[in-house]
């Protein structure tokens, strides 16, 4: 997998011109999360500068960010620049990226026990009230 060193726990991580490691974080996208959102994550616009970090690294920000709570400018300095971060986080919901994403990690989550993919409510929309 480009962006992790195998067997290490150590991701690489490219900021400017050299190239640093991090100790991965625990809301790091693991392997096959960063495999199914790879399609939905929106390219580099052409024409532009080259990009100073992977679109993993720019997915794992967010992630950090979601679980943390945190505001932004919190975000740790072994990711990505927070306004990195917060400008493909907005392009992405800007975009309807942000709600296709747990979509798709929830429907590989559901195809795997071989349940179907898109689960539809059982009590026909009305509310369970104990007891009835």
């Amino acid at each position: 997998m480009p962006g992790t060193l195998p067997g290490s726990g150590v991701v690489a991580h490219v900021r400017g011109l050299g190239c640093g490691r991090r100790t991965r974080y625990s809301t790091d996208l693991s392997d096959p999360e960063g495999e199914i959102l790879r399609p939905l994550v929106l390219a580099v616009k052409p024409g532009g500068r080259p990009a100073q970090h992977t679109r993993r690294e720019i997915l794992n920000a967010p992630a950090y960010w979601l679980r943390a709570g945190c505001a932004w400018r919190l975000l740790p300095h072994a990711l990505p620049p927070w306004q990195t971060a917060h400008h493909s986080w907005r392009r992405w919901q800007k975009e309807a990226v942000g709600e296709r994403m747990p979509t798709a990690l929830r429907e590989r989550e559901r195809v795997q026990p071989g349940r179907d993919p898109t689960p539809r409510a059982a009590h026909g929309g009305q509310p369970h009230r104990p007891g009835q």
